[in-house]
């Protein structure tokens, strides 16, 4: 039943945008006047790339995840790149981008420095970077990285998970001379 509702939740959003955009309409119709003109004319732009968004395939990201080396000693830096490629130049009004780490990595972690907020706007090649601080020992496993994207109303909003393989590192236990 969750998985019907999370499968019609785009389909109703959109409903529901052109229900507002329909409304603003008729009340600009049915009152006249500059105000009601003005409201469904200032509500039109949103509404249009709203209506794009929606039809907008996100599917076509490309994303890639380097790291400095792949083998540490305990109590390094961690410097982690990842690379978005789109294909198309749509403009988009803002992305989140969040990494998932291990349990081990994300335990060890006071704040989230994965998780950004970007406004891509027309940029087709988008890059982010994140330091962890302190790597616990053991081998640390990335899960994948998931992006968000939406219009600046919050109707019309999508997700895509990406799993880029298996990405792992190795931190091994300090030593000293």
């Amino acid at each position: 039943m969750r998985k019907m509702f999370a499968r019609l939740r785009p389909i109703w959003k959109l409903v529901i945008l052109v229900f507002f955009i329909l409304l603003t309409f008729s009340y600009a119709m049915f009152q006249g006047g500059f105000v009601s003109w003005f409201l469904f004319y200032s509500f039109l732009p949103f509404s249009i790339y709203g209506l794009a968004l929606s039809f907008y395939k996100i599917k076509g990201i490309v994303i890639e995840r380097e790291f400095t080396k792949q083998e540490f000693n305990a109590g390094e830096k961690l410097k982690v790149k990842i690379k978005i490629k789109r294909n198309s130049a749509f403009p988009l009004f803002y992305m989140v981008i969040e990494d998932y780490l291990g349990d081990e990595l994300s335990f060890s972690l006071q704040n989230n420095p994965t998780k950004t907020f970007v406004y891509p706007h027309f940029r087709k090649y988008i890059e982010f970077e994140y330091v962890i601080n302190d790597l616990p020992r053991g081998e640390h496993h990335f899960k994948g990285i998931e992006i968000k994207v939406g219009d600046p109303l919050g109707l019309i909003e999508k997700e895509i998970h990406f799993l880029t393989g298996e990405d792992k590192i190795i931190v091994n236990p300090s030593y000293e001379d």
